[in-house]
């Protein structure tokens, strides 16, 4: 593996780890690890092993991409709306097009501040 690999890696491990206001003995802690094995791969020393990146996404619900990756857009998606994303994947064509119109509905009425958690869905 590059050098540039382990540094992409360690970053995103950094940034998960306190997205999650997590230490790194908290951290290696909860997916089996030394606490040094976190503090290596997120200085670039060493790399996580397959096992280690499969439990570093479970651990954080993400996909083992974004450990993986570089990418310029910020990754700040909760658990529950990355929950909705792979709920909404199972979907039908016409049901996402449903759930996206409900969505779209209920965001104009946040926006409108019209919004009353009794509402009838009979706008759908």
């Amino acid at each position: 593996m590059t050098e540039d690999l382990k540094n992409i890696i360690g970053k995103n491990i950094k940034k998960y780890r306190e997205l999650h206001n997590e230490t790194t003995s908290e951290l290696a802690e909860s997916i089996g690890v030394a606490q040094s094995a976190v503090s290596n791969w997120e200085n670039g020393n060493k790399m996580p092993r397959a096992g280690s990146i499969e439990k570093l996404a479970e651990h954080w619900n993400i996909l083992k991409s974004q450990i993986l990756t570089s990418s310029n857009e910020p990754q700040d998606s909760t658990p529950e709306l990355r929950a909705i994303q792979r709920g909404a994947r199972q979907l039908s064509k016409s049901d996402q097009e449903k759930l996206i119109k409900m969505m779209k509905i209920t965001f104009d009425k946040l926006d409108n501040n019209n919004f009353d958690e009794d509402d009838s869905d009979d706008d759908l």
